[in-house]
């Protein structure tokens, strides 16, 4: 083999790698550009907890799954100010939620009662069906050889806060869900924790319950 020949081998072999660099390149780039910093809680944070860079971060997410008024990193870490509501590890802050501790409200909870969590699709979650401050039942659904069934557990309770959440494994859509936090009492409690055991938890918006 000349050596010119083996110039021209060795300068194709070399282009095709820059080529395949360059396009690998672009994918990661473009995979990155497609995706937005959100401020999401590194641990479960409670109402009035002061937001630091210890407990938040950011974290890129795909656009489609960034909930309406999140944090996104252009912002910046709100530091000093502290959290309306409360929020899971995984959850994204929303700019709402987020106030300088002067003007808190302040929220108190009847004697007895406390707020459970419950996830719910990402639909209903993302098209703003449910917000705070409305009042919904809560539907125990169990599968048996009939088929699927549904009994209500819980009429008119009230939604506390609602969040979003992407842990999980699978596709980020399979990730996605809408986390809602209902007031409840002990016996309320209970009965959803029970139904959520042997089988699914749904809200149902009071004009659509079964």
């Amino acid at each position: 083999m000349s050596k010119v020949r083996r110039q021209i081998q060795f300068s194709m072999s070399s282009l095709v790698l820059l080529l395949t660099v360059s396009c690998v390149g672009v994918g990661i780039w473009q995979d990155w550009a497609s995706k937005i910093g959100v401020l999401v809680a590194t641990e479960d944070l409670d109402h009035k907890s002061k937001i630091t860079e210890t407990n938040v971060e950011f974290q890129r997410w795909p656009k489609e799954l960034v909930p309406p008024g999140a944090i996104t990193s252009e912002e910046g870490i709100p530091t000093d100010k502290y959290i309306t509501t409360r929020l899971r590890k995984g959850q994204a802050v929303i700019r709402d939620d987020v106030r300088a501790r002067r003007v808190i409200p302040n929220v108190t909870f009847p004697p007895s009662y406390k707020v459970i969590n419950i996830k719910v699709p990402t639909a209903l979650f993302l098209d703003g069906s449910i917000q705070p401050g409305d009042r919904v039942d809560v539907i125990a659904v169990t599968n048996g050889e009939d088929g699927e069934s549904q009994k209500i557990i819980c009429k008119d309770v009230r939604v506390f806060n609602i969040a979003s959440s992407t842990s999980g494994t699978g596709t980020p859509q399979s990730k996605k869900s809408g986390i809602v936090g209902l007031l409840v009492n002990e016996d309320q409690a209970t009965a959803i924790v029970e139904a959520k055991s042997v089988g699914q938890v749904r809200l149902g918006l009071l004009n659509d319950s079964p």
